[in-house]
């Protein structure tokens, strides 16, 4: 997604920033999630030590993936079909990470291409 071939002042040197890249809700857009994902590894590392358990379904169009460690536990579900879904949550009461902590239960609906990061704490 970036303007600038990979080549440009050689393959490992410095590239043009494009601060005009903030006005372009999609890719604003783009950049806050990737920063709110960083932050949410960087802020919970215990998720990825060696004790961490991982249940994942990624067969189907709406993919899971649901981790937990010390009794906490996230949940990423995400639509990569091709049309709005309604999916069932695990049993509890979920946390909307990226949507202020909005609380969640039951069923939700997804568009394609949506995703949601919860977690219960």
């Amino acid at each position: 997604g970036y303007d600038v071939d990979i080549n440009y002042n050689d393959r490992t040197g410095r590239k043009p920033l494009h601060w005009e890249y903030y006005d372009v809700p999609e890719r604003k857009a783009l950049y806050d999630t990737y920063a709110g994902l960083l932050k949410f590894r960087r802020e919970n590392d215990r998720f990825f030590d060696m004790d961490a358990a991982f249940e994942c379904n990624l067969h189907e169009g709406v993919k899971t993936i649901k981790g937990s460690v010390d009794g906490k536990t996230f949940y990423v579900v995400g639509n990569f079909g091709v049309s709005k879904v309604n999916h069932t949550l695990p049993s509890g009461n979920w946390k909307d990470y990226f949507n202020e902590g909005a609380s969640l239960s039951g069923n939700i609906s997804l568009d394609q291409g949506e995703f949601k990061l919860l977690t219960n704490f």
